[in-house]
């Protein structure tokens, strides 16, 4: 049985495949896709590292370069006009499904899926190789998926986007989280899809550079860009003088909070 695509919800809060209702897909398991809060920008203080040939200057001239959420404004401005497919994944240290590769393949599968019924078919497959999702497929079963959709001919470009790969752990487990997540960029590009570009971001840190800076063909810092520690200190300022708790503080004391967190955000 195929599923359409159109019964693929956009939003989904498990990484893991269970038993299905008669009324259900095989994505309603898979997604796990974090979306944004009003107010806030995902990536802000990252380093972008552009994975492959991601011509981030295709992008609206601004004074800043692109964070995640104006790279993924941009592709799906493409996407809702048919003429390409996004899926886009960000990681949260505070919630244990949201920082391992298992929720991201999952979350990327159900994405892609969704916006295509060539997608949508291989997905299916994996869901009844499962005996209707009663069986949790495999690390390496996400992978397979994932590659015949990537590899499918004639399809539209797929751009990836993986935000805050640093709040993946790297000290629990061998290999760590993070280094699962690394792994999968890695292997990512080992496939050489022509039409396939993938985005990370990430704070720079010294093992996630070291897999990530020889594999990128674009790599843009903000890290201690004037620009974007000005942003962070409106950001502050915003918060605490909308904030009904905060409204309530004396003045010196509003400055003095925004003048120590400003200093000690460290880009983010």
């Amino acid at each position: 049985m195929v599923h359409p695509r159109e019964h693929f919800p956009t939003m989904e809060n498990e990484d893991r495949f269970s038993p299905m209702g008669p009324r259900k897909t095989y994505a309603d398991s898979l997604s796990l896709l974090l979306e944004l809060r009003p107010g806030l920008t995902a990536g802000s203080g990252k380093t972008i590292l552009s994975c492959v040939s991601f011509l981030l200057f295709s992008l609206p001239k601004s004074p800043m370069p692109p964070t995640s959420s104006s790279v993924v404004d941009d592709i799906t401005r493409s996407c809702k006009a048919g003429l390409a497919s996004i899926a886009f994944f960000y990681f949260d240290f505070k919630d244990e499904a949201k920082k391992h590769a298992r929720g991201a393949l999952c979350s990327l599968l159900v994405q892609l899926a969704a916006q295509s019924d060539a997608y949508s078919k291989i997905l299916s497959v994996l869901y009844s190789e499962n005996h209707a999702g009663t069986k949790q497929p495999t690390d390496h079963e996400l992978r397979e998926c994932l590659k015949t959709i990537l590899v499918l001919p004639d399809q539209a470009p797929i751009y990836i986007v993986m935000d805050a790969l640093d709040e993946c752990p790297n000290s629990t487990g061998t290999p760590s989280p993070r280094e699962n997540v690394l792994r999968l960029v890695e292997w990512l590009l080992e496939l050489r899809c022509s039409n396939l570009w993938v985005t990370v971001t990430s704070r720079p840190e010294a093992d996630i550079e070291a897999i990530l800076q020889p594999l990128a063909s674009q790599a843009i810092s903000l890290h201690n860009e004037t620009g974007q520690m000005e942003d962070i200190t409106n950001y502050i300022k915003w918060f605490v003088n909308s904030d009904p708790k905060a409204k309530k503080w004396r003045k010196q004391d509003k400055e003095l909070v925004i003048e120590k967190l400003s200093a000690r955000a460290d880009g983010m």
